[in-house]
């Protein structure tokens, strides 16, 4: 939630009025996260459109409310306020008991033709709408954004954006995952997670960010990689390349994962669930998505072993005694869906 001492402050940076304390303040909330960043943008993209007079005794805090009502740009729901009447001003014109000057009329109809000129370009401007779509367990949907961009939404997925997109930025925020094909535009193409941001001019990609973290997997082209964490600096991610981010930490150097014809797009695009070097906290967590049900592991370590498995058209029993197997753990059943914890110690492998 954004405070309202940074909205007054992004008013005043918008109007370049900062001072030198404001605007150590303000640099410092804008580069806390990429949240607040997206959020500056947003408001940055549709101030330099909406045509707003600069007047010295603007009523800074009203206005703020009327711009962020009229964008819905806020993440809180605020309270409804009642409308104000407000009474037009009568103007009388007096052509008897006084001269009549020329340059005062035309001074006049100069004004008049001025506001009418503000007041149309104001009602031409398009409405900044928040969108969304969103994917629940065992579902997956494809979304077609207004430049041509395409995203494949996996299962328990949510993007939101704002349509139409400004002039600066083409910025998407994304829970889950989701398989990008970007179309090439001057215009930079930004992905934004609770942990990382994703910024692009045009290629394919694929984002996983759950469990408290941000993974990417580059299928195409290059791409700029940032952590929330201040002093880390971005990656550069190429084609055949992934990374990931964590919470509060830089993203990883980048490296190579096997890329043929068939990785072109992502395993869950292909009908297929597969797992690279993948803790089993992941695992769980994408296995209960897949299948529409609670799957806990009971145990820390086992939560931190890693596995490497493809699965396709397989019931979740088969995948679970694979994995069980593999791992050496029990797989009990309940009432709720499947508890996971280690195996008996005589029974595995030394």
């Amino acid at each position: 939630m954004i405070s309202g001492k940074m909205k007054k402050l992004c008013v005043r940076a918008l109007r370049r009025e900062l001072t030198a304390v404001e605007k150590e303040a303000f640099e410092g909330w804008l580069g806390a996260g990429p949240e607040n960043r997206a959020y500056y943008e947003s408001l940055r993209s549709v101030w330099s459109g909406s045509a707003y007079p600069v007047l010295d005794d603007i009523d800074v805090e009203s206005r703020w409310i009327e711009f962020e009502s009229r964008y819905d740009l806020d993440e809180t729901k605020r309270p409804e306020r009642p409308p104000v009447r407000v009474r037009p001003a009568r103007t009388v014109f007096r052509f008897g008991g006084s001269k009549w000057m020329p340059a005062t009329g035309f001074a006049f109809a100069l004004v008049l033709i001025t506001m009418i000129g503000i007041q149309q370009h104001w009602f031409r401007q398009p409405r900044v709408i928040r969108m969304q779509a969103f994917t629940q367990n065992a579902e997956t949907m494809q979304v077609a954004l207004e430049d041509g961009t395409i995203v494949h939404l996996n299962h328990a997925s949510r993007i939101e954006y704002l349509q139409p997109f400004s002039d600066t930025l083409r910025c998407v925020k994304l829970q889950g995952e989701a398989f990008f094909e970007v179309s090439k535009g001057k215009v930079p193409f930004e992905v934004i997670t609770d942990q990382a941001s994703v910024r692009v001019l045009g290629t394919r990609f694929n984002v996983w960010s759950r469990q408290s973290r941000t993974r990417l997997m580059v299928t195409e082209g290059l791409v700029r990689f940032s952590g929330e964490a201040r002093s880390a600096k971005p990656v550069l991610v190429e084609r055949g390349q992934l990374s990931q981010v964590t919470a509060r930490s830089g993203p990883e150097a980048a490296r190579d994962f096997p890329m043929d014809s068939s990785s072109v797009t992502p395993a869950w695009m292909r009908g297929l669930l597969e797992f690279v070097r993948m803790p089993m906290e992941e695992i769980v967590c994408e296995l209960g998505c897949y299948y529409d049900t609670q799957i806990e592991i009971r145990d820390p370590v086992l939560a931190k072993r890693s596995v490497t498995a493809s699965y396709q058209n397989e019931p979740l029993e088969t995948v679970l005694k694979s994995l069980a197997l593999t791992l050496h753990m029990r797989v009990e059943k309940t009432g709720n869906g499947y508890v996971l914890s280690p195996g008996d110690e005589s029974r595995k492998r030394p």
